[in-house]
């Protein structure tokens, strides 16, 4: 079985969007029998648009975190769960950065 990765915001600043697109690929892996996961930012945007896709298997982090904090997490979720892949929908950073 596939381990996929999910990497997304939804917040009052960029909207709901990068979020909601990655929960519609999400649910189509899921036909496909791959096991999904979020990682978001912790907001009541994202908490709302989570919870009404019923979506729980969600990774929260902080929305003030560092960006290298944030790379750490990334990183130890990654060897915690032998991902295959990481997908990111990320507007308000720059990729490069990750």
């Amino acid at each position: 079985m596939k381990k996929i990765l999910f990497r997304a915001d939804a917040h009052e600043k960029i909207g709901t969007g990068d979020l909601a697109s990655l929960i519609q690929l999400s649910m189509y892996c899921e036909e496909l029998g791959w096991h999904c996961d979020f990682l978001t930012k912790n907001s009541s945007s994202a908490q709302r648009l989570l919870e009404s896709y019923q979506i729980s298997q969600i990774h929260w982090m902080s929305d003030y975190i560092a960006i290298e904090d944030e790379v750490n997490h990334i990183n130890l979720l990654l060897k915690q769960h032998d991902y295959d892949i990481i997908f990111f929908e990320i507007t308000d950073t720059a990729y490069e950065k990750y």
